[in-house]
């Protein structure tokens, strides 16, 4: 009777039409945030699992699995899920798969709410067991389809996928595409997907967002729908190692990207919200929005045509990446050295508060803008909830706002040093 009482006084009290933050007895985790400009309402099934779960000798199943949901659970088959989604008008029908997760989503009329609930709920814990190697057969076409049109026939993203194979060893969950090599593919069984749908795809493991005119029997339509679905301890987050160069790695690429030479470079850089990691978002934006241009410009007309910088923040240890698209008739090996001579200049206190501040402003209004459309708002809170930040996206802005130039000089000193990258090299088509 007492343990009756006291979990009873532990379950969270969800008052309808309230914003709200709690876990189910199974233990999803359930987000709730209200926004009545328009009647429609987001959906995002965040699954805590993506290619670093990937088995050994399985790259890209992942991904596989992604796609073998959509085909369809136990009470909610393809058919019928579409025919749903035509009389309910629930568009923006998707769902991704990345490094460390796999999201489905929705954004669908409010009054679709609970069907949308229902479809989800069912993905969730009715996939497993339900196709053979027909559905795999088919899914595995379109994810080799895929791979052809994203990382084989797109010369820039296979500079991405040379440099990250390179970065990080055989056998690191970083290593290589999210999407998987062909030989992994085409030899991942039905058993492979169930298994890792049994491991990683249930409640436990899972974050349920909704952003929108949220109805008010919300709550207790998603009790109904993902309440009875068994709990499950979530797994063990698999190990992920630190990488480090201790020296240069320069590779040529595999294809031309186009008449112009084209340089990629990645280096590790701090973990998500690590110390440092923030200075690298801010580098990046400051480089990339006409500082690496006013800097090459110092010792004549830049060798650089395009320049773009990201800091791929990731839990255990980011990448930075710098690609630089030269003129035709040029050279990489000079758009290596002009990188070079940029960032010895920004590690020595190049970029000062103005440049810094502007860069600071721009991702503040960015992340605020993007907070506008329902489904990334969705994406936000998500994301957010995995890496334990406060929600509403107020952390981010502030992290970026305290960084200061000494702090972007003295990430471009310790984590981008010409020894600690990998640089892929592509000459122009002659």
């Amino acid at each position: 009777m007492l343990a009756a009482v006291l979990a009873l006084l532990a379950a969270p009290v969800v008052t309808p039409g309230q914003d709200a933050h709690y876990r189910l007895d199974n233990g999803l985790e359930v987000i709730l945030r209200h926004d009545r400009r328009a009647p429609l309402v987001a959906v995002r099934l965040r699954v805590h699992a993506g290619s670093v779960d990937d088995p050994r000798g399985r790259s890209g199943l992942a991904h596989v699995v992604e796609h073998v949901a959509h085909e369809g659970s136990t009470h909610v088959d393809r058919g019928r899920r579409e025919t749903l989604e035509y009389v309910l008008s629930a568009h923006a029908n998707n769902a991704e798969t990345g490094f460390y997760s796999t999201e489905y989503y929705y954004t669908a009329p409010a009054q679709a709410t609970e069907h949308v609930l229902w479809i989800e709920a069912d993905r969730l814990g009715f996939v497993r067991g339900q196709h053979g190697e027909p559905t795999l057969a088919g899914v595995r076409r379109i994810v080799l389809n895929e791979r052809r049109q994203r990382a084989e026939q797109d010369p820039l993203a296979r500079l991405e996928i040379q440099a990250l194979a390179a970065l990080f060893p055989a056998g690191h969950p970083y290593h290589g595409a999210i999407i998987g090599s062909a030989e992994d593919l085409a030899a991942a069984t039905i058993a492979d997907v169930d298994a890792f749908l049994g491991e990683h795809v249930h409640p436990g493991n899972a974050t349920l967002v909704l952003v929108g005119d949220l109805p008010a029997e919300t709550p207790a339509w998603i009790e109904r729908h993902f309440g009875g679905l068994p709990a499950q301890p979530r797994p063990a987050a698999r190990t992920v190692p630190r990488v480090t160069r201790p020296r240069e790695l320069r590779i040529a690429a595999e294809q031309p990207v186009g008449a112009a030479p084209a340089v990629l470079m990645a280096w590790p850089s701090p973990a998500l919200d690590e110390d440092g990691d923030a200075a690298a978002d801010v580098l990046a934006e400051a480089l990339e929005r006409g500082g690496y241009v006013r800097l090459a410009r110092a010792e004549g007309p830049p060798e650089a045509a395009e320049f773009q910088a990201t800091q791929r923040s990731l839990p255990h240890q980011s990448v930075f990446f710098v690609r630089v698209i030269g003129r035709v008739g040029g050279e990489p090996t000079r758009l290596v050295a002009e990188v070079d001579r940029v960032l010895s200049q920004v590690a020595a206190g190049a970029l000062a508060e103005p440049a810094v501040r502007r860069a600071r402003l721009r991702l503040a209004r960015a992340h605020r803008s993007a907070q506008q459309d329902l489904q990334d708002r969705a994406a936000l809170l998500a994301a957010e909830a995995a890496a334990g930040k406060r929600l509403g996206g107020g952390q981010d802005v502030d992290e970026w706002m305290a960084v200061t130039p000494a702090e972007v000089a003295r990430f471009a000193r310790e984590a981008l040093r010409p020894e600690a990258r990998v640089a892929v090299l592509a000459e122009g088509e002659r």
